[in-house]
């Protein structure tokens, strides 16, 4: 057995210590979910077999859903378009966008040579998180990451030539952070890796000791003690059970945190849902305050034609939900598009007025050729409440309720297997 295939069958030991537990012993409803259960439970029949990284990097890109990585027939037509809209979005990291470069050893068919170095078309998507991120949050030395897939984020942002982190964490599934444990350890060293096993708490000196923290779901506790800069999701909150992300929520406030950064399904057609399992997220508590709210940023509609918001928000700590008067004839002055309905949901997070919630739900519902999955949320926030607001408008509430909930229902889902 080689040094490589070492590495592999380590990462193997770490993922059956990690599956001999339950996610949570008291959170009983927290299951996978019906899309990641099954990738987990092929994965999990599939690892056994794998001897070198490689292969398991090339599993990790074509046959899970960690990332949308396209073939180079298609995507090195549009080279140009990315690399030219990149530079033009963020003019002052211009000389170093050329910098940034592809696993060599990625899926052959995948990735290809541009001005010197490896590209494809999730280097460019990766590479614009990390310059959003950059430009708005100026310390970095600690990131963390929900879902990092098979570790191809955190590689980035330890090898960007802008400002590069101490250390980066990694929550997630067992099955998935095999992957990035392989991946990580390949491309860096496993002294570098340190793999989370238990619940007990971290010490504070595992920041300076280690580069990267690999720790499944079920001991997100033993994060608790650590101080982190920046919190990361990307295209996964979406995929998640509302019971997940009020978990994932109330798990931010606890957190020692500065900023969140999230990139996600927003404004999902509630007749196609498309990988989109809770009806709206993030929702924030009113501890976050919105630092950068971007309604599909046009790079992002290059790689997809699903709608996406762009969200930064910083840690307050204010314990109060905001209390401002909503000027809703202003408001109402403003035809819907996605950017004002965003404008809006922020809102509806911040204050939680119910007053401001049915006037969204009203506006979006009658004024709009599709209705957003998120008007759903408001109305079961609304009915469950059973506040003044739905008992003086139930017959419309109820209407606009019955309305969407068939429309879901005869809709698509678009979960792919």
């Amino acid at each position: 057995m080689n040094n490589k295939e070492e590495l592999v069958e380590l990462a193997k030991k770490n993922l059956k210590i990690a599956i001999k537990k339950k996610i949570f012993k008291f959170e009983k409803d927290l299951d996978y979910g019906i899309r990641w259960e099954l990738y987990a439970e092929r994965m999990r029949k599939k690892i056994s077999s794998f001897i070198s990284p490689e292969e398991v990097l090339h599993y990790a890109q074509s046959k899970v859903g960690f990332e949308h990585r396209n073939n180079t027939a298609h995507e090195g037509k549009f080279t140009s378009l990315y690399e030219n809209q990149l530079y033009a979005e963020f003019p002052n990291f211009k000389s170093e966008i050329d910098k940034f470069s592809d696993i060599e050893n990625s899926v052959p068919d995948s990735i290809y040579v541009h001005k010197g170095r490896p590209v494809s078309n999730i280097l460019f998507y990766l590479t614009r998180i990390v310059l959003s991120c950059l430009t708005h949050i100026n310390k970095v030395d600690c990131i963390l990451e929900i879902g990092g897939g098979y570790g191809a984020p955190a590689r980035l942002w330890m090898k960007n030539p802008i400002r590069q982190p101490k250390t980066y964490i990694i929550v997630d599934l067992p099955e998935s952070l095999f992957f990035s444990n392989v991946f990580l350890m390949s491309h860096f060293s496993k002294e570098d890796v340190l793999y989370v096993t238990d619940n007990k708490k971290l010490s504070h000196d595992v920041l300076s000791r280690y580069k990267f923290i690999l720790c499944p779901v079920k001991d997100m506790d033993s994060l608790s003690t650590l101080s982190i800069d920046l919190i990361i999701n990307t295209g996964s909150l979406q995929e998640m059970s509302e019971g997940w992300v009020d978990y994932y929520m109330s798990w931010l406030d606890r957190q020692q945190c500065k900023y969140f950064y999230s990139l996600n399904y927003f404004a999902q057609p509630i007749s196609y849902l498309a990988e989109s399992v809770n009806l709206w997220s993030p929702r924030l508590s009113a501890k976050w305050e919105s630092k950068l709210v971007r309604w599909n940023p046009a790079f992002v509609r290059m790689q997809t034609d699903r709608n996406y918001l762009e969200l930064i928000a910083e840690k307050i700590n204010n314990d109060h939900e905001k209390n401002t008067q909503i000027d809703l004839q202003y408001k109402s002055n403003k035809f819907i598009t996605g950017e004002v309905f965003a404008e809006y949901m922020d809102e509806i997070r911040h204050t939680k007025d119910e007053k401001f919630m049915y006037f969204v739900l009203v506006k979006v519902f009658e004024g709009n050729d599709f209705w957003p999955k998120e008007l759903l949320w408001i109305c079961n926030t609304l009915i469950s409440n059973g506040s003044e607001i739905y008992l003086r408008n139930k017959e419309k509430i109820d209407i606009i309720y019955g309305k969407l909930s068939e429309a879901r229902e005869l809709g698509i889902e678009g979960i792919r297997h």
